[in-house]
């Protein structure tokens, strides 16, 4: 992620720096100017992105970006001011060009040191800061649904097939085909899964096939020190070929930049025998067992020269309600799911309670728990009742509303049951239902503190009767449990008590950036802001994973 965000912060700058040039003040145009010269090179950029003192340099490129930032604000804030004010102080002026100078020139050394001390880039497989193994948790993998079923559709089948996906930087290829990747149904259907990223390998690349034909026999557990002094590249091309008979292999060649004649057309069917292989990785990719090769590439031509015209993907932008999921979850909630992870992994009874401002992500935590794969696995029934969709006045029914929703959501004819039974037989019936389920139910969003569903983890005495409250009816003896969320603290901790609360704040980071554009420019909920900066990400998923981790990194260092 580092690496991603120094491509993002490198981006931003050489945008920014084009949008302000005209108006930068002419004693700080020439040391940007060398910033922009010296970031456009593309070995330079490279250095910094994929170095080994890339932290270094992500501090750096921080500090650029505030420096040109503050200097457009100067310039803007200058400008207004010499409009309204006759005799504008030009000392002010004066000492904010030399005070930003000694910054900048400083930053340039400093980035020049550290890009000097760079470790030397070195070609591999992986290119240093991307993913390195497609087996990842894809319930992580936000969106795709469309394009994974689609993909998963081609891949079915048992004759060859060749997949090429392309689409601009950022739009999240390789998360695409990663979640394919973790796919109940792929990893049932293909064995071995070979990954490899060539987003390193250039057209002047010496060797590039004995490279790819190293890793993938190293892949398939060849002893490849041995292999590479023995034999030629037709010769391990054949020992592929003999590696990959007779099973459903799956390939991923990712981020591919370049083509060449030896691993162009991966389609072609010709000469795929053992004994007629010589100079091409098509023909040691045996056709006849159900294999496949999977392609992406910023490059349509690329991908097409490797798995032809039919079955090219282009995946295009995302929208904005998955981006701000991605951020929502980035920002937000990460860290607290595990927290509610490691509570509900005890086997014993818990009730737990979540409080949180408005904006913390109350709703996108509950989302999440309720679509996490370990949740689901070891819960049923799961229920979430929003409590703000009940209503709370004196005259309506509360507690009959709410056994009526979760009854309802049980599978109970509620109509029947409602019109015959009192609350307290209902709080029966749902005990004798729960009894012996690990069950889990999500109060979401309670206003106001309530006696009949306080004190949830409270244990029924042996010798009273169901019917007082809620708790009574959740059996607590079978590893079930209980998550609350509200906006007040009073409010979780009456329903959960004090042991297992939680103080929901994810959004806090933005609040600074809320209280600082309050003061020039109105006052800005953070949903207003949450906005912006999912536009800005112009439906790119690692952008929007970017800007995720930058923005709390970046107030934390502020």
């Amino acid at each position: 992620m580092a690496s991603d965000n120094a491509r993002f912060l490198i981006n931003k700058f050489l945008t920014c720096f084009t949008e302000a040039e005209s108006t930068l003040p002419l004693g700080l145009k020439p040391e940007f100017l060398h910033f922009k010269v010296f970031l456009d090179a593309e070995e330079n950029k490279q250095k910094i992105i994929f170095s080994s003192s890339s932290s270094k340099a992500l501090s750096l490129l921080y500090d650029l970006n505030d420096a040109l930032e503050e200097t457009r604000i100067f310039v803007s804030q200058s400008k207004e001011l010499k409009r309204k004010v006759f005799r504008f102080n030009f000392v002010s002026e004066f000492h904010f060009i030399r005070r930003m100078n000694d910054w900048l020139r400083t930053l340039k050394g400093e980035l020049i040191v550290a890009n000097t001390n760079s470790s030397p880039l070195v070609p591999t497989f992986f290119a240093t800061g991307r993913p390195t193994s497609w087996r990842v948790d894809a319930s992580k993998l936000i969106g795709f649904d469309d394009y994974t079923e689609k993909i998963e559709v081609a891949l079915s089948g048992n004759g060859f097939k060749a997949i090429g996906i392309y689409g601009m930087g950022g739009t999240g290829k390789t998360a695409l085909v990663q979640k394919v990747l973790n796919s109940r149904t792929v990893l049932q259907s293909f064995s071995p899964i070979i990954w490899l990223c060539l987003s390193e390998i250039s057209s002047e690349e010496e060797d590039i096939d004995g490279k790819i034909l190293k890793y993938m026999l190293e892949e398939l557990g060849c002893d490849i020190d041995g292999l590479i002094v023995k034999y030629r590249n037709d010769e391990l091309l054949k020992i592929l070929y003999c590696k990959l008979k007779g099973r459903k292999y799956l390939i991923v060649l990712d981020d591919v930049w370049h083509v060449n004649d030896w691993f162009g057309d991966l389609v072609d069917h010709t000469l795929s025998v053992a004994g007629s292989i010589s100079n091409r990785l098509s023909q040691a990719l045996p056709k006849d067992s159900g294999g496949a090769v999977i392609v992406t590439s910023r490059l349509k031509k690329v991908a097409q020269q490797i798995v032809g015209e039919k079955n090219l993907l282009h995946l295009k932008p995302m929208n904005e309600e998955i981006c701000r999921s991605i951020l929502e979850t980035t920002i937000g909630v990460g860290e607290y799911i595990t927290q509610i992870d490691n509570l509900l992994s005890d086997n014993r009874f818990k009730a737990i309670g979540v409080h949180g401002t408005n904006d913390s992500g109350k709703t996108a935590l509950i989302k999440e728990i309720l679509s996490n794969p370990k949740t689901c696995g070891k819960f049923r029934p799961i229920i979430r009742v929003c409590l703000t969709d009940i209503s709370f006045s004196e005259e309506e029914d509360l507690e009959g509303n709410i056994m009526k929703y979760i009854l309802e959501e049980l599978g109970y004819d509620i109509d029947g049951l409602i019109g015959n039974l009192t609350n307290v037989e209902l709080l029966r019936i749902l005990n004798h239902f729960l009894t012996s389920r690990k069950y889990l139910i999500l109060l979401d969003d309670a206003w106001q503190q309530n006696d009949w569903y306080g004190d949830l983890g409270c244990t029924l005495a042996e010798a009273d009767r169901i019917g007082v409250r809620l708790s009574h009816a959740l059996p607590k003896d079978s590893g079930g449990a209980v998550v609350v969320t509200s906006r007040l603290k009073e409010v979780a901790r009456a329903m959960a008590g004090e042991k297992n609360l939680i103080h929901l704040k994810p959004w806090s980071i933005l609040e600074s950036i809320r209280k600082e554009s309050a003061v020039t420019s109105g006052d800005h909920d953070l949903d207003n802001i949450m906005d912006e900066i999912v536009h800005h990400c112009q439906g790119l998923p690692l952008a929007a994973k970017a800007l995720a981790t930058i923005i709390p990194e970046k107030t934390l260092k502020t």
